[in-house]
């Protein structure tokens, strides 16, 4: 499979989101690096995860993840997400599929659908939501793993 075009087709969107936000990482910044934004949003030690908004525009966010081994299985009622990995391998599940994940993968997470991985350690990835994702009232519910 040809990685590029779908590198080509999130560098576009992520260009196009920026063009709308009104909330970023760094005000009239359009343009970022993943290393830029964990340098300067590092995980600190001990932490489990952050999360760094990047815009917000009107029905969407695009944001950051950090986090160390684990996202634990949860759920959102009402937030669709697309997330790309950056950084870190893992596996990673996605309703009733199961898949090993690391840099350049792609998932998409439909609302409603239980969600979570494991990862050999550290990892990062750029994910948007829609709609827009509100920090102080996060849309995630934690549910227990299958038996």
């Amino acid at each position: 499979m040809n990685v590029k075009p779908i590198m080509r087709g999130m560098a576009i969107a992520v260009a196009c989101l920026s063009l709308m936000g009104n909330a970023r990482a760094e005000e009239g910044t359009h343009f970022w690096t993943v290393r830029e934004v964990m340098e300067k949003n590092p995980l600190k030690e001990g932490e489990a995860a952050k999360w760094t908004p990047l815009i917000n525009p009107m029905n969407s966010s695009l944001m950051m993840i950090q986090g160390d081994k684990q996202v634990p299985l949860h759920v959102h009622a009402t937030h669709d997400e697309v997330v790309m990995v950056v950084e870190g391998t893992g596996t990673f599940t996605i309703g009733n599929e199961q898949k090993k994940i690391g840099p350049q993968s792609i998932l998409h997470i439909p609302k409603g659908t239980p969600h979570g991985g494991t990862f050999d350690g550290r990892f990062a990835a750029v994910i948007v939501y829609t709609p827009e994702f509100d920090l102080g009232k996060p849309d995630r519910v934690r549910v227990d793993a299958p038996k």
